[in-house]
């Protein structure tokens, strides 16, 4: 997933949703701002 969230920061992209249960050593993270969410109802509350 590291390398799919660079090359959303390097093509301007600010922010990005991923699971809480992603397991990565938050490096890509530096570079964005990532929203950790557990379910589909957090996603939907954070996206309206």
């Amino acid at each position: 997933m590291d390398i799919r969230i660079k090359e959303a920061a390097r093509t301007g992209f600010r922010r990005c949703i991923i699971p809480q249960t992603s397991s990565r050593n938050g490096s890509a993270e530096k570079k964005m701002e990532c929203i950790r969410v557990n379910n589909l109802k957090k996603l939907l509350e954070y996206l309206f």
